[in-house]
């Protein structure tokens, strides 16, 4: 059998899946790949997998979807130790819909199908659940008791905090999860205009709304950017379209921030949500903005510009007494000093999705 040519991440060649021991699609044991030797020196690949293998004297090339969190290495506290988290399979989260069952009922019922149950201290409606092998598939999701959602990705509703009553904006909507639970926190009262542009996303935030028992919603169909500024809010969430970097774990789908390229394109998209958010936004009115993505050309540069633009938004302290402080320069570029108040939540601090969340007030 001839020797393969060595292997060039540069010309596009797919990488050896167990050349470290450990197949990097699935985490598993494999056998040493046979042809280590005939890679080529400098050339041997390691993977930043759950062996931990290494080849010494060899020169590595990273994970190509570790190599896009190595560019953030320098902005990500005990970087180690976020790497590790990614390996370990997200927790089974879900969200109590208090609009079609109280907690003491559901706990019974998830009990009596053989769940163990684990209340989430810092938002007490997100359980943990293990031992339920299908969580689309029981009875309790089909009516409308629970919706799977991660613990981090509640944590904009709860600073949102709408009231009963009031006009409610949920500019990136679908596929519903956050507008569910704002209406759960409004007791379906008031009125939620969920926006969204994707027509194919649609039907899942019709889908899930309904299941959920939301009365109290409004679908929009069309571009956030393009909603009139005549109509205000009381309250605003955009929680915008990111590339991704916060919500991956291995086994899971690249994201789409391995390419910095497409980081710097979310950005101006975000750039121009944002603005379009505050300016729908009523004088003393709330807004708040989150992305699941480590990225800070996609946190607090996009905050920054809108302190910079428009001069009657401040950043508000959140309440939820967790997540670390926004930065205020990376390499060079420098943030407004108010974004030091917004806050980034890591996968080893908090086990769940990373996110990064801002809240905004206008004067």
């Amino acid at each position: 059998m001839p020797s393969p040519r060595p292997f060039n991440p540069c010309r596009g060649d797919p990488p050896p899946l167990f050349a470290s021991g450990v197949d990097a699609r699935r985490g598993e044991p494999r056998p040493p790949c046979p042809h280590w030797t005939d890679l080529g020196e400098g050339m041997a690949i390691s993977y930043f997998c759950r062996s931990g293998l290494t080849h010494p004297g060899k020169a590595t090339v990273v994970d190509p979807i570790f190599e896009a969190y190595e560019r953030y290495r320098d902005i990500i506290p005990a970087f180690e130790a976020f790497r590790e988290a990614l390996e370990r399979p997200v927790p089974v989260h879900i969200r109590v819909n208090t609009l079609k069952i109280s907690p003491e009922e559901l706990r019974l019922r998830l009990l009596q199908l053989g769940a163990a149950v684990f209340e989430e201290a810092l938002n007490p409606l997100v359980w943990r659940v293990e031992g339920l092998p299908s969580l689309g598939g029981q009875v309790e999701y089909h009516l409308g008791y629970y919706h799977p959602q991660g613990l981090t990705s509640t944590f904009p509703g709860l600073e949102l905090d709408p009231q009963p009553g009031e006009l409610v904006l949920d500019m990136c909507a679908a596929p519903g999860g956050k507008t569910s639970q704002l209406a759960a926190q409004m007791g379906n009262e008031g009125l939620i205009v969920a926006n969204d542009v994707a027509l194919d996303r649609i039907s899942a935030l019709k889908s899930n709304l309904e299941r959920l028992g939301v009365l109290n919603a409004l679908i929009r169909i069309g571009p956030a950017q393009a909603i009139p500024k005549r109509y205000q809010f009381d309250r605003v969430l955009l929680d915008a379209p990111c590339s991704g970097l916060g919500a991956w774990r291995r086994g899971l789908a690249p994201p789409l921030g391995r390419f910095p390229h497409q980081v710097e394109r979310m950005s101006r998209i975000q750039q121009q949500l944002i603005l379009r958010a505050f300016d729908l936004l009523k004088p003393g009115g709330i807004l708040v903005y989150s992305t699941c993505t480590l990225a800070p050309e996609e946190n607090e540069r996009v905050v920054s510009r809108l302190l910079e633009k428009r001069p009657s938004a401040q950043v508000l302290p959140l309440s939820l007494p967790a997540g670390r402080e926004g930065l205020l320069q990376r390499r060079g570029e420098h943030y407004h000093p108010q974004v030091k108040h917004t806050r980034r939540f890591y996968p080893h601090d908090i086990d769940s999705w990373a996110f990064y969340i801002a809240k905004i007030g206008k004067s």
